[in-house]
């Protein structure tokens, strides 16, 4: 089938238009075969094909419906003419005041092929006319409130880390750290062990001298957002030994501190974490390591400095 807007006027329809049929308050339908028109489908043809597209009958009948004469709220108007070999449509609407809502034009080769889209054009200029009001949607259900920042009172921690080390050894030292801490929305104690990985350097005497430490901190934190301040005291054992030397000698000397750490904490995807932070520290007791005679300062080749500082980096998870 095929029926397209047409801009001809209809003029010989509108000239010889036929009887109107009348329908109860609601949708009145006007129906007329002008010349050259009269093989076209009857009214009733029709109005059975606009019920079928809508699913219901806009139509009513006055006598059956009891409406008596009252006036439509809707008028339609369907006016059908040959012009040469094709068949011309035009479908108008106007209101109860015969105030215009629409007009569209269609031609086609045929009644045949005119009438299913004259159908078409009827029922979807007047479903949204008719359509009854649809009914309010119920209120949205007032939005959840915002997750709490603060899942739980306390919790356990645990993170795992790597660090470089400075003014801690003879050179920069790598090394790890482990520790488990409770912590609450603003503060946390833990236990962390840091061990040192061996680092040498070059000593007096064309010699060399590499240690490695091993400690316990106890290390309480305060946070506000992202940052944290911590605390640390700890306490372990630092090794030290000498190589190129006559007879040289293993030290391992019993190692305290106490120092600080500034450091930011990020989530990355929960439950996992990011810590990055910076400790320094100054030891309470400091290894030396000497040739020949202890005591000698001339003959001293390595003691552990007085601050020291670590650069951390650590993923944290939390529990339960």
């Amino acid at each position: 089938m095929r029926a397209r807007v047409a801009v001809a006027v209809l003029a010989a329809a509108l000239a010889s238009a036929g009887a109107v049929a009348t329908a109860a308050p609601g949708v009145r339908l006007v129906y007329a075969r002008g010349d050259g028109a009269g093989d076209c489908p009857e009214e009733s043809t029709i109005r059975a094909g606009v019920a079928a597209q809508l699913g219901r009958d806009p139509f009513r009948d006055p006598a059956r419906d009891g409406d008596g004469d009252a006036a439509p709220t809707l008028t339609v108007t369907a006016l059908l003419a040959r012009a040469g070999d094709r068949i011309f449509g035009r479908v108008e609407v106007v209101d109860a005041a015969n105030q215009p809502l629409g007009a569209r034009q269609l031609d086609g080769a045929s009644c045949a092929e005119l009438a299913p889209a004259l159908e078409l054009v009827i029922a979807m200029a007047i479903e949204p006319l008719i359509a009854p009001a649809a009914a309010p949607a119920p209120p949205l259900p007032p939005p959840p409130p915002p997750p709490s920042r603060k899942r739980r009172q306390l919790e356990a921690r645990v993170s795992l880390g790597v660090l470089v080390a400075l003014d801690a050894a003879p050179t920069p030292a790598l090394g790890f750290s482990m520790q488990l801490a409770l912590t609450a929305p603003r503060w946390s104690v833990g236990f962390e062990v840091r061990g040192d990985l061996p680092a040498s350097g070059p000593a007096r005497f064309e010699g060399s001298v590499e240690t490695s430490m091993v400690a316990g901190f106890i290390v309480p934190c305060v946070r506000h957002r992202i940052l944290v301040g911590c605390l640390l005291a700890g306490a372990g054992v630092e090794r030290g030994a000498g190589s190129g030397y006559d007879q040289p000698a293993t030290v391992e000397a019993f190692w305290a501190a106490v120092g600080a750490r500034l450091a930011v904490e990020l989530t990355l995807v929960d439950p996992l974490g990011l810590r990055l932070g910076v400790d320094v520290l100054a030891p309470l007791t400091r290894t030396e390591l000497y040739v020949g005679s202890v005591g000698n300062e001339a003959r001293r080749l390595y003691r552990t400095p007085a601050v020291s500082s670590a650069f951390v980096a650590a993923v944290t998870t939390h529990f339960p």
